[in-house]
């Protein structure tokens, strides 16, 4: 395995005060923001945060591999082998149908499985499960601080950086995005009459 460079920890140590900042201000993303471009805010930001991260992680594990307990690895790769095929089904599937949706309201797009709250109520369950192994790792790790001289400070700082990107992108999906596709799929399968 690749070592990691000074950089890459620089780089999380930067997003994380990045978060920090960004935390601090109201939400960037009214409730009333189109659609499609959540949904590429979403995965242009929040996916490839949670794909590069997951890389730095798996290296930071295998570099300290002999100083971790076997449950708190356990855990992350629970955590990660859930996230990349979800990611991948929000991407492939859910995402299209919803920007598809936005473009002529209309005219619903034909999907593969019948009503949009089919898959939500699907993602919706994967994110309780995220949630449920994300607060197993809080646990593990004193809120993911690090003793002094365990050598788990960057992994602590890592994991911590993608627990609170995670809270925040499944906020977006679960509390803003997915009712707002629910309605407008209603809406455009059940238009009011005028």
């Amino acid at each position: 395995m690749p070592c990691i460079k000074d950089s890459q920890v620089e780089n999380t140590y930067s997003l994380q005060q990045s978060k920090r900042e960004t935390m601090e201000k109201p939400s960037e993303i009214p409730e009333t923001h189109h659609l499609d471009a959540l949904v590429n805010r979403i995965e242009q930001k929040h996916h490839a945060f949670t794909r590069s991260q997951i890389d730095l992680l798996e290296n930071l594990f295998v570099q300290i591999r002999d100083n971790i307990p076997d449950q708190l690895k356990q855990t992350f790769l629970a955590l990660r082998n859930d996230l990349i095929p979800h990611l991948m089904k929000e991407e492939n599937i859910l995402f299209p149908y919803i920007t598809a949706l936005t473009q002529d309201l209309g005219h619903p797009p034909p999907s593969c499985f019948g009503s949009i709250a089919n898959p939500i109520r699907m993602m919706k369950l994967e994110h309780d499960r995220v949630k449920a192994l994300l607060d197993n790792m809080r646990n593990m790790t004193a809120d993911y601080r690090a003793e002094a001289g365990s050598g788990r400070a960057d992994l602590y700082t890592a994991l911590k950086a993608l627990d609170e990107d995670l809270v925040e992108h499944m906020h977006q999906e679960d509390d803003v995005l997915f009712p707002q596709a629910l309605a407008m799929e209603s809406s455009a399968c059940h238009p009011h009459p005028r």
